[in-house]
């Protein structure tokens, strides 16, 4: 090949060298910024652009508030389970939070994203472990304080399930008793948090007979599996526990069944899970009825202590 030639092909090979690099960095961006159909930007990790590492001592995480609507109205949501923790202020805009950082404890902070929508702009903080939040406002910021649940509270029961009424209604007799209730959860966060028991719940289709109609028959499932040793009350004395306490307040046909599910093969404190097909249903749900059983349960070690 000519001089000219090799010349040529090495201006070729250089141009398409520097448009495959260019593509890749695009893509690469593209998928950093989490950039959606709906129109919602979700930013790198915040950390120094948006984030400055704090001790904790004046709070766990510390917002500035923008003035105006934005900064007047807020909301927080804790999904507990999956230790995030999202505020929710008006729309603010993109550089407010590069001139007037996010301050927060990295001990207890995993990654903050900052979600920007049209309506509304949203910090979401993945943390390191499961926190419950106390929020509190001063001098035009918002501070966040973490806890620990099992620093907090000496009893604690979670359950899971369909949400419904039952939640808060499960969640007020449970802190009656001063025992701390989280009612959408997992046995993974059971175990996370050392609760004393899960409870899981799962509605069944309504079984029909071959005419079609619906068999007047309320069924109970109590499944478990107590292949993990606990001491004196494992996930099989749970499920006997809750079968008898079914059995007394009910008349619902209640079977006992050691079950290979994934969920309770982890559990490594005593949990079960309530499988329910009820045709006709009056008194307390399948899940309050566990619920009193839970408290009486509770009376029940106490008195032996």
């Amino acid at each position: 090949m000519s001089e000219k030639g090799e010349k040529l092909l090495y201006m070729a090979a250089s141009v398409f060298l520097i448009l495959s690099v260019s593509v890749m960095v695009f893509v690469n961006r593209g998928a950093e910024a989490g950039e959606t159909d709906e129109g919602t930007e979700i930013t790198e990790p915040i950390r120094e652009a948006y984030f400055e590492a704090v001790d904790g001592n004046e709070g766990d995480i510390i917002i500035p508030l923008p003035e105006g609507e934005a900064g007047t109205q807020y909301h927080i949501e804790e999904k507990i389970g999956a230790m995030e923790l999202e505020v929710i202020l008006g729309p603010v805009e993109e550089e407010f939070f590069h001139q007037n950082k996010i301050r927060g404890n990295e001990d207890k902070i995993r990654q903050v994203l900052c979600l920007h929508e049209k309506e509304k702009t949203s910090l979401v903080f993945n943390l390191r472990h499961i926190y419950e939040s106390e929020a509190a406002i001063q001098d035009g910021m918002l501070y966040l304080k973490l806890e620990d649940p099992v620093n907090q509270y000496d009893r604690i029961v979670v359950l899971a399930g369909e949400s419904g009424a039952w939640q808060e209604e499960a969640k007020n007799r449970l802190q009656e008793k001063k025992i701390k209730g989280f009612s959408s959860g997992d046995v993974a966060m059971a175990n996370e948090l050392h609760a004393d028991f899960f409870v899981g719940f799962e509605q069944e289709p309504v079984r029909r007979g071959e005419g079609g109609e619906i068999p007047a028959v309320n069924m109970i499932t109590i499944c478990y599996n107590d292949d993990y040793f606990i001491p004196d009350f494992d996930s099989g004395d749970l499920a006997a526990f809750l079968y008898e306490y079914y059995s007394q307040e009910t008349d619902w046909e209640i079977r006992l069944v050691k079950s290979s599910d994934p969920e309770l093969l982890e559990a490594m404190i005593p949990g079960v899970k309530v499988v329910y097909n009820l045709t006709e249903s009056t008194g307390d749900s399948p899940q309050l009825l566990a619920v009193d059983a839970l408290i009486g349960k509770y009376e029940e070690m106490e008195e032996e202590r």
